[in-house]
């Protein structure tokens, strides 16, 4: 069975822009803090000597909705990430991404006639 979660953050994204967001953060790093704000959906990613930022802004063309009135934000393992993004990016052109502060994420891709749903557990540090 799937596990019912709750989210103080939702969005839906481009899902190619979302996809380079990822690989680019393996650039630098294993990991990813994912941050949803109000206005912007931030990945980031770090290490001891290089520091990796993708932001896509709400009044941009790549983020179709954003739905917080806070800032929340977890660690996800890239490697989780880019299988799936590797995965998905040619079968949706949206990525619909659900979050809690250091709780699972969801990303869902709509299909003709279904979806397509993922649940990653988050990076505690």
């Amino acid at each position: 069975p799937v596990p019912k979660l709750t989210f103080e953050a939702k969005c839906r994204v481009d899902t190619a822009a979302f996809y380079e967001a990822v690989d680019d953060a393996t650039i630098v790093s294993d990991y990813a803090r994912i941050i949803i704000r109000p206005n912007e959906l931030v990945i980031s990613s770090k290490s001891d000597v290089q520091t990796h930022v993708t932001r896509l802004e709400k009044d941009g063309s790549l983020v179709h909705e954003i739905s917080t009135d806070k800032e929340v934000s977890a660690s996800f393992s890239l490697a989780y990430l880019e299988k799936i993004m590797s995965a998905s990016k040619t079968l949706s052109d949206e990525t619909g991404i659900e979050l809690s502060t250091n709780k699972p994420i969801k990303l869902s891709f709509p299909l003709t006639g279904g979806k397509i749903e993922f649940l990653i557990a988050p990076r505690l540090e």
